[in-house]
């Protein structure tokens, strides 16, 4: 039982790292970027991102370090939501029709 709640709380943390509250995304072909006050992550899509349920879970491959970022969609506005979906769908495909 202890260590289920350990574990649970170590999740929840963990969780609460990678799902930022605010910030700005920029979009490029085959780019990302995320910006706000603590963090700056930018690098490439990696197509071990995935779309789950309302959420996007990206893993960026960046120059020195990789990244898991979580966006939710209600934590952005409908097109800039789309527009995340379409470039995760874009480098999941690319590597599946190589």
């Amino acid at each position: 039982m202890v260590v289920n709640l350990v574990a649970a709380i170590l999740v929840w943390l963990k969780m609460q790292a990678v799902q930022p509250l605010e910030g700005v995304i920029i979009l490029a072909p085959k780019q990302f970027r995320f910006e706000n006050n603590t963090r700056l992550i930018q690098g490439e899509i990696s197509a071990k991102s995935r779309l789950i349920g309302n959420s996007v879970w990206l893993y960026i491959k960046g120059f020195n370090n990789n990244y898991w970022l979580i966006i939710t969609a209600n934590s952005v506005d409908v097109q800039s939501y789309a527009r995340l979906k379409r470039a995760t769908l874009n480098a999941i495909n690319a590597v599946e029709l190589k």
